[in-house]
């Protein structure tokens, strides 16, 4: 006798020996399928109990992958979408504003000599395989800051360096300070004209006036509470 699984017009999958499987595809009440296509799966050696679970998981799969490709489809007719659609143009003001960042980014590079972790292990001497290895650990314990110009590479002030090439104690306390600064902000501090500093740079007393530059950051730390 042959043993199929039962099905109803309307299921997605089926199973039973191979004369079953025909009968059905080819059945009057299965004319919906009769021109579409069909992947068929030889498995012998099932117990029925055993075909009937497989079965049911293929339908699960089979439903789970048509929902992703649905999914996939949107997402790149989506994307297509986009692709196509104007783009907003900034406003004017954002426009002035970035202007402005680049204009005083410009001015701090100017302003000084920026150093690559390649450049400060040179200068030192290190024969190290790791140029970074010191840097980093200036970086980590905020003894000095970086910038990140156009090309991404990090830039180290060389005004923070003294003649071992090892950051000043008093930039690690400007910064512990000026803690709310990112390296632009500090960069920008250090290379602006100070009030305080009767409108010289932080960055040209460093070395020489330590303990003004110190409380020329103080004295900017506290307008800012104050502000």
């Amino acid at each position: 006798m042959a043993i199929h699984r039962k099905a109803s017009v309307d299921d997605g999958a089926m199973a039973g020996t191979a004369d079953y499987v025909v009968s059905q595809l080819t059945s009057s009440r299965r004319k919906d399928i009769q021109d579409k296509d069909v992947v068929a799966l030889y498995i012998p050696k099932l117990q029925r109990s055993e075909r009937d679970s497989l079965v049911e998981t293929i339908e699960r799969v089979v439903v789970l992958i048509y929902d992703n490709l649905q999914r996939v489809n949107e997402l790149q007719l989506e994307q297509l979408v986009d692709s196509l659609t104007p783009k907003v143009p900034p406003p004017a003001s954002a426009i002035r504003e970035a202007q402005m960042v680049a204009k005083a980014r410009a001015a701090v590079i100017k302003s000084a000599e920026w150093l690559t972790a390649a450049d400060i292990a040179k200068n030192a001497g290190s024969k190290s395989s790791n140029p970074n290895a010191q840097t980093s650990k200036w970086k980590r314990d905020k003894k000095i800051f970086v910038i990140a110009p156009g090309d991404g590479i990090e830039r180290f002030p060389g005004y923070g360096l003294d003649e071992d090439h090892k950051p000043y104690p008093a930039l690690a306390e400007v910064i512990r300070i000026l803690g709310d600064k990112d390296g632009w902000g500090l960069a920008y501090w250090f290379g602006s004209a100070n009030s305080f500093l009767s409108g010289r740079t932080p960055q040209e007393l460093l070395a020489s006036e330590p303990g003004q530059v110190i409380a020329a950051a103080k004295d900017a730390a506290e307008g800012i509470q104050h502000g």
